[in-house]
Order: C-alpha cells, then sequence, then structure tokens
C-alpha cells in the first residue's frame, strides 16, 4: 500500500514539474505561432503574388509576413534618418494634426512611443514613487511625469503587464512616498507583474 501511495505522488510531482516545464514553452511557441500567421496573412493580401511562391519552390515560407515587417521597420528607421524622412514625417504631423478626434489618437500614441521605444525613457519621467492607488491603505508604483506647480505633480500609474496603458493622476507632494527603484527596475517589475524584482536601486531623494 505504502508503495502505491509513494509511486502515485511521484507521478503527481512528475506531472506537475512536466506542466511546470512545458506551460511557459506551449504558451509561448503558441503566442508566435499566431502572430507569424497572422502577419503572413497581411503580407499575403497586401502582395498577393508571394502566395505563389511556396508552390513554385515546393515548400512553405512561415514567417514570412514577420521577416517582411522587420525588413519594413528597417527601412522606416533608415528612412527617419534622412532628410527625406524627416520632411515626410513632419508632413504626417502636420496632415494628422488637424484631422478631428484622429488628432488625439495620434498624438497619444505617438508621445506613448517617445516614452516606451526611445533609448532613454529616463528623460520622460522624472523618478519613481509609491502613490495611495486605488484607495486609502493602498500603494501603487508610479512615475513622475511632471510639476503642475509648487505643491502638486503630474504621476503615471502604469498597469501590469503592459506599462503602456495606466492612469495620470494629480497629487499633492506630501502623498508621494519615495523609493530606492530605478525607471528601468520599476519597469521590469511592472512587466512582470512583480515576479521580477531586479533588486538595482539607488536613493532617489526627494520629489
Amino acid at each position: 500500500m505504502n508503495g502505491s501511495k509513494i509511486l502515485s505522488a511521484r507521478l503527481r510531482e512528475y506531472l506537475v514539474l512536466g506542466l511546470v516545464m512545458i506551460a511557459p514553452l506551449a504558451v509561448t511557441f503558441w503566442v508566435l505561432a499566431t502572430v507569424v500567421l497572422a502577419l503572413d496573412e497581411l503580407i499575403y493580401r497586401l502582395i498577393p503574388v508571394l502566395r505563389g511562391v511556396p508552390d513554385s519552390i515546393g515548400f512553405g515560407l512561415p514567417g514570412i509576413g514577420m521577416l517582411a515587417t522587420f525588413v519594413a521597420l528597417l527601412g522606416f528607421g533608415a528612412l527617419a534618418k534622412t532628410f527625406a524622412g524627416r520632411m515626410f514625417s513632419s508632413f504626417i504631423d502636420a496632415l494628422l494634426s488637424h484631422v478631428p478626434v484622429i488628432r488625439g489618437f495620434y498624438g497619444a500614441t505617438k508621445q506613448i512611443s517617445a516614452v516606451f521605444f526611445s533609448q532613454s525613457p529616463t528623460s520622460a519621467f522624472k523618478k519613481v514613487v509609491y502613490v495611495p492607488f486605488p484607495g486609502p491603505g493602498s500603494k501603487a508604483l508610479a512615475f513622475v511625469s511632471s510639476s503642475i506647480d509648487e505643491d502638486n505633480v503630474f504621476v503615471f500609474v502604469p498597469t501590469a503587464p503592459n506599462p503602456t496603458s495606466g492612469y495620470v493622476l494629480r497629487y499633492h507632494r506630501s502623498q508621494l512616498e519615495d523609493t530606492t527603484l530605478t525607471i528601468d527596475a520599476a519597469l521590469q517589475l511592472v512587466i512582470s507583474c512583480g515576479a521580477v524584482n531586479p533588486g538595482k536601486a539607488y536613493d532617489s531623494g526627494k520629489v
């Protein structure tokens, strides 16, 4: 009887360990496969002639959409460094800034991109603090965005695991609690839902 219980316990342990090992891999591959297939279908719709390529060479080309997206991003990045690219970007900015509704969405998206995809996100956020949110007794991680006046500031409270969405709140400086987290460390903490604490800190001082 004891032998069967030990065997049953071992089997459960192995099953759980197998799930723990395989589940992250399965989810990751599923997400990647979904993204690849979606990009492939998008590219095939934009360039229908590519649908005949797999038949002509005798095998499929999975990932052609992702490759095309990667190449396109590199192309736009290179174009943005040129005078023509800057002129085109200025033209698009001027055009969309006069279109109702779209100008608000485009402007907000551009600002968010500048904050989170720039090489120096620290230039957008001043420091990391804790604020009383969403209610009394709770503390949320927040980034000080800008000063309103001598006594009040705007802070950005990100949502996990997507730090590009969140809340812009106004707080009195006395309500802010200093942390020793760097901005990069705080972003990692948010993206990992609190599971990964980089542990690299600095004394942020007073707001």
